[in-house]
């Protein structure tokens, strides 16, 4: 057998550095897209899985294998229409190897041979849209020796691999040559195209060297924590360059491997430039928020419902130095405040700084068969086609919709924010509607109730009337279509009720609440920020008491203050913000006098 080429001592030695380095760095993202030889079949033997282990905690390693996969458009099951497609762009890889080519060989695929080069062209264009530069290696897929399903050695050798070639050189990527090195080794092909778990070992071994021996110059990172920084943030800024590059920030010499921390007062471009056997050229650009920015003010939710005590929160986030009013009342820069208007109100927040803004906020009280208790609230969805998300059933739009995965049984549920008594149900479908289906009642605690089934659905609209039941989640569940040409389309989805008064626990119209509270956050899972609401319940002859919220780390080390400040009788609602943090689960711990209350949430990145 071929042996590996051996890596010398300066190498290990740089690799050892590399992995200290990176320990302080987020983790390098490598995609590894292809068939069935990607995939692996068994996962845990699969190169991707053994590349994770070869590599270390530095690197991300995901693999986006899906059997039976073309290059081609054309092919009989391109790649290009898998949902692991649009999960590998999505994953926004730092490295990404591509190795497709062998179900291209096939005799009713390669018939469009000729449009092989311009398929895969395209895929490292769609790789590097928007500005995205990732280092690419094109794979070489290894030999196929003997005739499976029409896959053919001498199209891969012949045809396939030379025009992988010319992509490489039209594209200016890297190549791991798989073919060449496994074409003596036919034993680690027992069915004659998937090689066994020793194969799989060496072509995870093989793409661990080419990784880490990428020619100097090779610029693999240069990020900034934070596309925006305020007045006195300090930001990092992180690179990493391949081995012996010779590499410039801002014209000043720096380490190949490093980060520095600075902080800015205007737009700042910064451009990071390394030589070697090859040239690179990044740029990394932060904007500026001045004080007296408003970031965001809105009510939640904005349509209370009439003559009911109903409440609401008012949220704003400034900028940092920024001095903040609310309805003429000096605020914080960032807080939130309950509100239970007697009528339509629309409150004026003002931020002053270097700059000056000024944002509204209308909270509208209906009459409750008016009140849709759905409209722009959150949705969760067990499945959903790419772009054809939940909440936009609950956008007020007919010419948008949810469209479910292509199945029969899912379901929408929708978060009202407090228990509601429905009493109504309207949904408004597309051509494939639901002819059997149930709507749910979930409680906070989770406990569901049906409040109607049917088996006779018949599409357009459905105004079910006369339901009877409480829940602060409505959930639809979907079970036989009317067709299974494509999943369930719908259109819009109404709920109408009344306030339970029960669920409210207030001593009075000024909104005390009768007990200390930390709600669940949501959305949760979250991507990037989820809202934490909580409840302060103190003494009546103690006007106040200091209050915090920590959010904290698995390893239980604080990651972000959220409140640390004293807090009166009151309901609060906070955003928290985690795009500066890698997916993972955090804990957020609310501490006011004596009660203490720890809760976990899923940042998923």
């Amino acid at each position: 057998m071929n042996s590996l080429k051996i890596i010398p001592h300066f190498c290990i030695l740089f690799i050892f550095l590399n992995t200290i380095l990176l320990s302080q760095q987020s983790s390098i993202r490598i995609a590894c897209v292809g068939n069935s030889i990607t995939h692996g079949g068994n996962n845990s033997q699969s190169y991707p899985q053994q590349l994770a282990k070869l590599l270390g905690s530095g690197y991300n390693v995901q693999n986006f294998g899906i059997s039976g996969t073309t290059m081609l458009k054309k092919g009989d099951m391109p790649y290009w229409n898998q949902q692991r497609y649009w999960d590998a762009k999505d994953f926004n890889p730092h490295i990404l190897i591509i190795m497709l080519g062998t179900n291209d060989s096939k005799p009713q695929n390669w018939a469009y041979g000729e449009e092989f080069y311009g398929d895969y062209m395209d895929m490292i264009s769609d790789f590097r849209k928007d500005g995205k530069d990732p280092i690419i290696f094109l794979a070489f897929p290894p030999p196929a020796f003997k005739l499976l399903a029409g896959i053919t050695n001498s199209v891969i050798h012949d045809q396939i691999i030379p025009l992988i070639d010319s992509v490489h050189t039209s594209a200016n990527t890297l190549t791991i040559d798989y073919y060449n090195y496994f074409l003596p080794h036919p034993e680690l092909f027992p069915d004659g195209v998937h090689p066994n778990s020793d194969g799989y070992k060496i072509m995870a071994e093989f793409a661990s060297e080419s990784i880490l021996n990428i020619p100097s110059g090779q610029i693999i990172t240069f990020t900034s924590d934070t596309a925006f920084a305020e007045l006195n943030e300090k930001i990092t800024i992180r690179w990493r360059t391949s081995t012996e590059s010779l590499v410039t920030l801002d014209g000043q010499t720096v380490n190949p491997i490093d980060s520095m921390d600075v902080t800015i007062t205007e737009d700042t471009k910064f451009t990071l430039t390394s030589t070697g056997e090859l040239s690179d050229k990044a740029e990394v650009l932060v904007q500026f928020i001045p004080p007296g920015k408003i970031k965001s003010f809105y009510a939640n939710p904005f349509l209370l419902e009439k003559s009911a005590s109903d409440t609401c929160y008012l949220v704003w986030n400034t900028s940092s130095g920024s001095i903040v009013t609310l309805d003429g009342q000096a605020v914080n820069t960032n807080d939130s405040v309950a509100v239970s208007p007697s009528e339509t109100t629309t409150y004026t927040l003002i931020s002053r700084g270097a700059k000056n803004d000024t944002s509204t906020v209308t909270v509208e009280l209906l009459d409750a068969d008016k009140l849709n208790r759905a409209y722009k609230r959150k949705t969760s969805t067990s499945t959903n086609e790419r772009g054809y998300y939940g909440d936009l059933a609950v956008d007020g739009d007919l010419n948008t919709a949810w469209i479910s995965g292509n199945q029969n049984s899912v379901w929408i549920s929708v978060d009202m924010g407090k228990d509601i008594n429905v009493n109504r149900v309207k949904i408004n479908w597309g051509h494939i509607y639901a002819v059997t289906y149930q709507i749910q009642l979930l409680s906070e605690s989770g406990t569901t109730s049906v409040v109607y089934v049917t088996t006779k659905g018949d599409g357009e609209i459905d105004d079910v009337t006369g339901l009877s039941g409480k829940g602060r989640y409505l959930r639809l569940v979907a079970l036989k279509r009317s067709s299974t040409d494509s999943g369930y389309i719908l259109k819009e989805f109404e709920i109408f009720g009344t306030l339970n008064p029960t669920t409210i626990e207030y001593s009075h119209d000024w909104l005390i609440p009768l007990k200390n509270n930390l709600a669940q956050n949501y959305p949760n899972p979250f991507n990037p920020s989820t809202t934490i609401e909580y409840s302060i319940s103190i003494n009546s002859n103690t006007p106040s008491a200091h209050v915090s919220l920590v959010v904290y780390d698995v390893l239980g080390r604080q990651v972000d203050t959220l409140v640390d400040e004293n807090k009166s009788n009151g309901r609060y609602q906070v955003v928290f913000d985690g795009n500066k943090l890698s997916s993972g689960i955090y804990f957020y711990k609310l501490s006011a006098g004596s009660y203490t209350q720890t809760n976990k949430m899923i940042l998923v990145q």
